[in-house]
């Protein structure tokens, strides 16, 4: 009898993890990986594996959990994606061909939608999911004949007054790597997001202001009639590798681009990208108000404060005090030509050391994909850190919720410190916790939300990138908005770092 309750147990454990969307398979080393043995994980539950099967959610909440459902969903995203449907993973690629050198086919999440496809001027209506990203018109005559899906446009441009998202990080500056080449950033979608933005019309602000007053902006969770995986934003970090030697490559997952220059209004191109760094914030029924993880290449910065003499992506060794080898010294514009931005590389270093904890599930799954495909560039990326709700609340914050939100009743944490940030994309606000910024994420300007909206838009700065049909912002508050300028002054750059002020105005 007590070996037939055992049996019936384990049956209906292994039902609540298929049903929970946990695959039961066993990862195999690759086939000519002789006597090789598995790496052991220290979470109970949601092991890493080397498929393209995004988990749905964490079955307990504990941070080992959290942290291998971080690097499932990692591996699950950079799978090769389906060629004729956007963020949907290639299924005639193999594990032992995961993360091939030199492999420009986008990966799941670089076929979801840009936020600047889906929130257009004058509130227009988004393209269908399936449609080509906008491409600039001065790039369209050299991307004629050309895959789209493998090629993307990053913007860009020459004076701070004119730098938009693409080249800056959330708190408003550039980075510049050690080949003297500014880094890139593009922030995307997932599809159940673009639903619910486009059934609900919240590419218009004027709407958004309806919805958040008398519903709430809340992104999708779980299964819904918007998706399967809930809501997924991106936000990633490229550095130029063209004339890079092949042992360098090698190391990263690349991708071809165009760097579109709003202010010559030119295009050039296409350029080798290396992926640095890579955000995934994830909404699921256990974590109502997100999970957000974060991941590097091994190579940007020395992992501890003794670094060999290797090159780094964005640090080097034998560079001696005082300036520009400060660590992580903000750029300033240069005064002739007035505006536009020094490109001498900065000297980052890592403030908060990666957990142990961490720093152990790393070589594990490092050595997983290693087994799996020794050439992996995948090998070569790692969990920087995770920070999630273990006080997961549902339907909060709900409707007229305004910003900042008070996220105590969640109790949000992480391995190790509680601050959590990239050096790729937090590089001058290391020591910030995200959720200090993302709490004033807020609604865009309307009539009736006023230039300075106090709605909250559920942690995402995205929404606040929409207009209105009459194009409201635009015409009516500039003077309540800080220009780029003023975001790179000293005194402001002073004042980001005491208040979350101006978090609003960087995101933009």
């Amino acid at each position: 009898m007590q070996i037939r309750k055992q049996s019936l147990a384990s049956l209906l454990l292994i039902w609540w993890l298929v049903g929970c969307g946990v695959s039961t398979a066993t990862v195999v080393p690759a086939p000519n990986a002789v006597g090789v043995v598995a790496p052991s994980f220290s979470c109970s539950f949601n092991q890493p594996s080397i498929s393209s099967t995004l988990p749905a959610d964490i079955i307990i909440s504990e941070q080992s959990v959290v942290n291998c459902f971080a690097w499932q969903n990692f591996i699950a995203l950079n799978w090769d994606a389906d060629p004729n449907e956007r963020g949907q993973p290639d299924q005639n690629q193999s594990a032992s061909s995961f993360g091939e050198p030199n492999d420009l086919a986008p990966t799941v999440w670089q076929t979801y939608k840009l936020n600047t496809d889906v929130f257009l001027p004058k509130a227009q209506t988004p393209a269908a999911w399936n449609a080509n990203d906008l491409i600039p018109s001065p790039c369209q005559p050299q991307l004629a004949g050309r895959n789209l899906p493998d090629i993307k446009v990053l913007n860009m441009g020459s004076k701070f007054d004119d730098l938009i998202p693409d080249s800056l990080q959330a708190s408003g500056e550039i980075l510049v790597d050690q080949q003297s080449n500014m880094v890139h950033y593009e922030k995307r979608m997932n599809r159940d997001e673009f639903e619910y933005i486009t059934q609900t019309l919240l590419y218009n602000a004027d709407v958004q202001a309806n919805v958040a007053e008398t519903q709430g902006i809340m992104l999708p969770v779980g299964t819904s009639s918007y998706g399967s995986d809930g809501a997924i934003e991106i936000k990633a970090a490229w550095r130029i590798l063209d004339n890079q030697p092949s042992n360098i490559t090698s190391r990263y997952k690349t991708t071809l681009a165009m760097l579109y220059d709003a202010d010559t209004n030119t295009c050039v191109g296409p350029t080798t990208m290396g992926l640095v760094g890579l955000h995934i914030i994830r909404r699921t029924p256990n974590m109502q108000q997100l999970m957000w993880s974060t991941f590097e290449q091994i190579d940007n910065v020395p992992q501890s404060s003794l670094p060999d003499q290797q090159a780094y992506s964005f640090y080097n060794p034998v560079c001696a005090l005082p300036d520009p080898c400060s660590p992580n010294a903000t750029p300033l514009p240069t005064a002739t030509p007035p505006g536009v931005p020094t490109l001498e590389p900065v000297q980052v270093e890592r403030v908060l050391p990666l957990p142990n904890d961490v720093v152990s599930l790393n070589q594990a799954v490092q050595t997983l994909i290693a087994q799996t495909n020794s050439d992996s560039v995948w090998q070569y990326y790692q969990l920087v850190n995770v920070r999630w709700p273990k006080a997961s609340l549902a339907g909060q914050p709900g409707a007229g919720a305004t910003a900042p939100i008070n996220i105590s009743q969640f109790q949000f944490t992480s391995s190790g410190p509680q601050n959590v940030s990239n050096t790729t994309m937090e590089t001058y606000v290391q020591q910030q916790d995200c959720l200090n910024c993302h709490v004033y994420a807020n609604i865009a300007a309307s009539a009736k939300a006023g230039c300075n909206p106090k709605l909250a838009s559920d942690f995402s700065f995205m929404f606040d990138n929409a207009d209105t049909p009459n194009s409201f912002a635009s015409n009516n508050c500039q003077s309540a908005k800080l220009t780029p300028s003023e975001q790179f002054s000293v005194a402001q750059l002073e004042q980001y770092h005491q208040t979350p002020l101006l978090c609003r105005n960087c995101h933009r």
